[in-house]
Formats: C-alpha cells, sequence, structure tokens
C-alpha cells in the first residue's frame, strides 16, 4: 500500500522574523500557553499577539508550527503518542489527535508508521 508523504507548513513572517524566542520561550508557549510566555517576556498577552502579527503570524500558526516540528521530532524518535500530546503541550491524547488530523491529515499512529518506512532524507 503506498502511502501520501508527509508535508509540513512551517509559516514566515513578512520578510523574516523579526521576533526571535529562544528554546525556554518556546517550551513556555507550547505547554503554559501564552499569556505564560508574555508574562515570562515582559508584555500583555495582546502585545505578544502584535508582535507576531507584525511578523505577519498569528499566535495560533506560530503555536502550531512549534509542536508541529516538536511533534515530528518526537515521533521520529519513538515516543508514544501519549507521551508527545503532553510533551508539546495537550490537555488530552484526543486533543492532539485531532491537531495531527488537522496539520497533517493523518493520527500520530500513521504519521510514525510513515516515518518508520521511509528512509532519512527522503
Amino acid at each position: 500500500m503506498r502511502t501520501a508523504p508527509i508535508i509540513l507548513f512551517f509559516p514566515k513572517g513578512k520578510g523574516g522574523a523579526k521576533m526571535k524566542f529562544s528554546d525556554r520561550s518556546q517550551a513556555i508557549l507550547m505547554k503554559a500557553g501564552s499569556a505564560a510566555l508574555a508574562h515570562h517576556r515582559g508584555y500583555s498577552t495582546r502585545t505578544l499577539r502584535r508582535r507576531l502579527e507584525d511578523d505577519g503570524l498569528t499566535l495560533r500558526e506560530y503555536t502550531d508550527s512549534l509542536r508541529a516540528r516538536e511533534t515530528m521530532r518526537l515521533l521520529t524518535e519513538g515516543h508514544s503518542p501519549t507521551e508527545i500530546s503532553r510533551e508539546v503541550g495537550f490537555a488530552t491524547p484526543q486533543s492532539f489527535c485531532r491537531f495531527c488530523y488537522r496539520l497533517f491529515g493523518a493520527p500520530p499512529s500513521d504519521l510514525q508508521r510513515r516515518l518508520r518506512a521511509s528512509p532519512p532524507g527522503e
């Protein structure tokens, strides 16, 4: 059976991102949300959203791109979907599964199977 390739979309800002987030800031955003990240950076939540919008991104697009990258890394390393759902900041494995369907068109277990079946660099 032939499966469709996994295609990732990571939004880019207008002319390159001006806002840079450290790994710590990215982890805060994924696990604790925008209010925690805004507090960590000394902004209001609205200012954080405005700064991302200046780069041509919504907060959801940015968060989704972080979660997608981390999901693919963890799936490749062989972590279970339940572990990954906690690691990338979802309240339940079901919400993580819906996220995977929305972004990748397949449940996490199918993505992991496809990643294992395709050789690196393909």
